[in-house]
């Protein structure tokens, strides 16, 4: 039963992203035309109904917290990400001082969505 379950749960991933209005080719295109110049994404990963942005930048941290949080500013009044996103934020910020940079990552979570029966 737990793999039917995965299964289904898969499947209701696949039908929420097929039917957005935003395809995903599009939706990475969004992604990356808003990003920061400085900002490298290292990651665009969807599941459970939410996307999911990785990266990080190479910044001092209160630098990248104000770039950060500008651009989730600028994603959440994106009007084509608006339209399909129920909440933008981002969940975490941290810093790698092997690597010299901040990691962050932000999540957008679709908004829901019922099959047509």
């Amino acid at each position: 039963i737990g793999s039917i379950q995965s299964g289904a749960h898969r499947l209701d991933d696949i039908y929420k992203l097929a039917n957005t209005p935003l395809p995903v080719s599009d939706f990475i295109q969004e992604i990356g035309r808003t990003r920061p110049a400085n900002v490298r994404i290292d990651m665009l990963e969807f599941h459970d109904g939410t996307a999911f942005i990785r990266g990080g930048l190479r910044e001092s941290s209160q630098r990248a917290s104000a770039v950060l949080s500008q651009y989730v500013a600028e994603l959440r009044t994106n009007p084509r990400l608006r339209q399909l996103f129920s909440s933008i934020t981002q969940t975490s910020m941290e810093r790698n001082a092997q690597a010299g940079t901040i990691s962050f990552e932000i999540n957008l979570k679709l908004k829901i969505t019922t099959p047509h029966e």
